[in-house]
């Protein structure tokens, strides 16, 4: 186990998602559209236009610049980035900037680099928008921080999992490590102490230099805005960036995987409970493969599903959490229960069962059933804004013409031996 203690590790797939706050959707059934648009500067923007009482959410997401993406001698430097970068604005200290940005409506600064992309989101009063966004305009493409700023941000970084972690938690990157061997994604996704420890100012003005640029930036507006409203306010913010990122990344994952099957980690707190983690490496993926993904995912392991059922009428667990962790060039399925150790045999030797032979397990009804949810779905918007990434990568997926080849198909990628691992978690 891990002697090293800092700050744990809060996993970047509990993060994802927006921020939520309470200025939008007081009437969960009203449903919006979104539009897509690219302005002068081929900039990829989603609007999503709902009244919001003068107040716009405005979302920026550099493809590709995370921490999964720094290059392994600078491992962690996206993190270290993301928390410096508007520490200080346009010569301002950092209680003056924090000052400025009160005074300019800007409110809920939100920093996600712990994954494939750099998320930067934030809310802005309108009648204050352009003045705004001509503050924050110069900290995307300049570093204003101090080496003394840079050396205490270190000091956070990175941040390890210790035996005090929740259990899910030290499994998933247990799990991650054994799908991944040498490669970023297999790493902490907070950084690794040598490479964070070697990086410097050149380092970190570098590295905004390579990676934010404007063929690799997407952007979602939402609030009462048209579509020369968010042109006009990308020109603003983003006209200074680089037309080209520098860094070129693979087109393919390459990694390794672990020729170990299962791996048992000791956690003294346990006593007679037993956590165990299944998860399932998927590197490529078509668009109906993915719509017919999902669609066998959610017939499986929701509340309803069958192998969720089957459990139950073995009477080994009452609850499964599963996700679909989706990475620019790697996908990962997995799913875990917590159940007591007297049980770990039979739900073991279940596992095995379904591996071998899937398709005994698989309800076609409830099949055709989460199809037609997907579908409609696609048709009907989005209820609420904390759904919206989600259901926005869903929307235009065909899964009207997913066929049983398909499904058939994805069965056989869901429970490939070659790619599938388990943790177990115990006493």
């Amino acid at each position: 186990m891990l002697k090293l203690k800092k700050q744990k590790l809060i996993l970047s797939f509990l993060l994802s998602g927006l921020v939520s706050v309470p200025f939008f959707f007081k009437k969960e059934s009203a449903f919006v559209e979104i539009t897509d648009i690219e302005n002068s500067l081929g900039i990829k923007t989603s609007i999503v236009d709902i009244k919001n009482n003068g107040v716009i959410y405005i979302k920026c997401k550099f493809k590709n610049a995370g921490v999964l993406h720094n290059q392994v001698d600078k491992h962690g430097i996206s993190a270290i980035l993301g928390n410096l970068m508007f520490r200080k604005i346009n010569g301002l200290s950092s209680g003056e900037t924090q000052e400025k940005m009160s005074e300019l409506g800007l409110q809920y600064f939100f920093q996600n680099a712990f994954e494939d992309d750099f998320e930067v989101s934030f809310y802005v009063l309108k009648d204050k928008i352009e003045k705004a966004l001509r503050f924050l305009s110069t900290a995307f493409t300049k570093s204003e921080f101090s080496k003394n700023d840079l050396e205490f941000m270190k000091e956070q970084f990175p941040r390890i999992l210790d035996i005090d972690s929740k259990p899910e938690e030290l499994m998933f990157e247990k799990l991650m490590n054994l799908l991944y061997v040498d490669h970023n994604y297999g790493l902490n996704n907070s950084g690794t102490a040598q490479a964070i420890s070697s990086i410097t100012t050149n380092d970190i003005n570098d590295s905004i230099k390579s990676n934010f640029a404007k063929d690799n930036l997407e952007t979602l507006f939402v609030g009462e805005i048209s579509k020369s409203e968010a042109k006009k306010y990308l020109d603003i913010l983003f006209a200074q960036l680089p037309e080209t990122c520098k860094i070129r990344h693979e087109e393919k994952i390459r990694a390794k995987i672990s020729n170990q099957t299962t791996s048992v980690i000791k956690k003294p707190d346990m006593k007679d409970i037993v956590g165990v983690m299944c998860g399932v490496r998927i590197d490529d993926l078509t668009e109906i493969e993915r719509a017919a993904l999902y669609v066998v995912i959610e017939s499986l392991y929701n509340k309803n599903g069958s192998f969720v059922k089957e459990l139950c009428s073995r009477n080994i667990a009452y609850k499964v959490n599963y996700s679909l962790l989706e990475r620019s060039f790697s996908n990962v399925f997995y799913f875990y229960i917590f159940l007591e150790k007297q049980d770990l045999e039979r739900y073991l030797k279940y596992l095995k069962t379904v591996v071998n032979n899937p398709l005994t397990i698989v309800n076609s009804l409830e099949l055709e059933r989460v199809k037609k949810y997907f579908m409609e779905q696609s048709i009907n918007g989005f209820a609420n804004l904390t759904d919206f990434e989600k259901k926005n990568k869903r929307r235009n997926l065909p899964f009207e013409k997913i066929n049983e080849q398909t499904l058939e198909k994805v069965i056989k990628k869901l429970y490939n031996n070659q790619q599938s691992k388990i943790v177990i978690i115990k006493d």
